[in-house]
């Protein structure tokens, strides 16, 4: 009797709360107004820089590689990490695997 409920259960397709779907719209949507930051950080031209104050001027001019690096790894890991959570099938198979019972 309980081989059958657990088939049935198993086969039965679970659906996401509301609550998840709306956090991943949330950060998707964050991660996406993230993005368009970086590619204005990167894309900035001469003359926008030389519009800025001398201070801001100096930051932009001596920024290390390495932090655009770990920016593009947020902005890129946190958009495709919200878009896999907002797709159901793929979504919800991603956080079971990472439930340390995932079987």
């Amino acid at each position: 009797m309980t081989d059958e409920r657990d088939a049935t259960e198993s086969s039965q397709k679970t659906s996401p709360a509301v609550w998840f779907w709306v956090i991943s719209i949330i950060a998707l949507l964050w991660f996406l107004m993230d993005m368009s930051a970086f590619f204005m950080r990167v894309l900035m031209t001469d003359i926008v820089i030389k519009a800025m104050p001398e201070n801001q001027q100096h930051l932009y001019r001596n920024m290390p590689l390495w932090v655009n690096i770990v920016f593009a790894g947020e902005v890129f890991g946190g958009v495709l990490g919200c878009s896999i959570a907002a797709q159901e099938k793929m979504g919800i198979a991603f956080i079971r695997c990472l439930h340390p019972r995932c079987t």
